[in-house]
């Protein structure tokens, strides 16, 4: 069984993704942030991870690309609400630039990402 890692601070949407994924038979590990996602990473590897960009101590970012520097074959899918178009910051495009496979920008359907996910995993 493929396992994904989710890194959100907001707990309704991990639980949401986790329910999802898991009738997928995906195996889900969860973290509340990005320094939480890395300790639970390197106890026991994922085979992809989801993250959010705007959290709490190490944001979206920053943990990209802790990811891609310690584990620089990881799979990662990057969440965004960041909808900002006025935004002098391309969230999108710094996410792709530090690794990330995939950027969803909220909302976004479950049924997207899944695909995503089996062309990246499966």
């Amino acid at each position: 069984m493929k396992k994904i890692l989710i890194i959100d601070d907001n707990r309704m949407l991990r639980a949401l993704l986790r329910n999802f994924l898991k009738k997928e038979k995906y195996n889900i590990i969860e973290a509340a942030n990005g320094e939480e996602g890395l300790k639970y990473y390197k106890e026991n590897p994922a085979d992809l991870v989801i993250t959010d960009i705007h959290m709490p101590g190490n944001g979206g970012l920053e943990t990209i690309k802790k990811f891609q520097y310690n584990y620089p074959d990881i799979k990662i899918i990057v969440m965004t609400g960041n909808n900002d178009t006025k935004s002098e910051i391309d969230i999108p495009f710094l996410a792709r630039k530090y690794g990330a496979m995939y950027v969803f920008k909220k909302p976004f359907k479950l049924n997207e990402m899944l695909n995503i996910i089996k062309k990246s995993i499966n």
